[in-house]
């Protein structure tokens, strides 16, 4: 609670993180560093902040290390995919790569991004080398949308100096 820097140093401290803000901790004035290259392995992940009750608020500074084989795994309770799904925060030196394969049925409207599905705060020097398939399966009468890209799927916020490969 006292700290206001945190470093991650593997896969499982990346997942807590998320578990944290996810219930509410939304890290405000916290820095979070990436220690060295996390490999998800490909399991499913829910992403850090998953609805405008429990956005991320804090810096995340990836060091210029990536975060590779990210597989974004949607429920009923969100309708964000990507390694955060709501930051009003700040997210720089980060790079993200993975083949996301997103099937949607839930809801009529889906955001998904390599970096963040939703982005309320800044996203610098960021490179993302996510290749994005998303599969609506959503019958109904009612108007579909769908916002998509590697580094963002919405962007409200501030976007500068990031390159996207996907």
């Amino acid at each position: 609670d006292e700290d206001d820097t945190y470093t991650l140093y593997q896969p499982a401290d990346l997942a807590g993180l998320a578990k944290l803000v996810n219930e509410g901790i939304n890290m405000n004035g916290k820095t979070i560093c990436l220690s060295s290259e996390l490999d998800m392995n490909n399991k499913p992940w829910i992403p850090i902040g998953i609805s405008e009750a429990t956005t991320f608020k804090g810096t995340f500074n990836g060091n210029n290390q990536t975060i590779k084989n990210l597989n974004p795994t949607l429920s009923q309770s969100t309708n964000t995919a990507g390694l955060f799904g709501i930051s009003e925060g700040v997210i720089q030196n980060l790079h993200v790569n993975g083949n996301f394969q997103i099937g949607y049925s839930y809801n009529n409207i889906l955001y998904a991004g390599g970096i963040c599905s939703i982005n309320k705060g800044t996203i610098q020097h960021c490179r993302s080398h996510v290749n994005m398939f998303v599969h609506m399966n959503y019958e109904s009468d009612q108007h579909t949308n769908v916002y998509a890209g590697g580094i963002v799927g919405d962007h409200l916020g501030t976007l500068s100096s990031c390159q996207n490969y996907g």
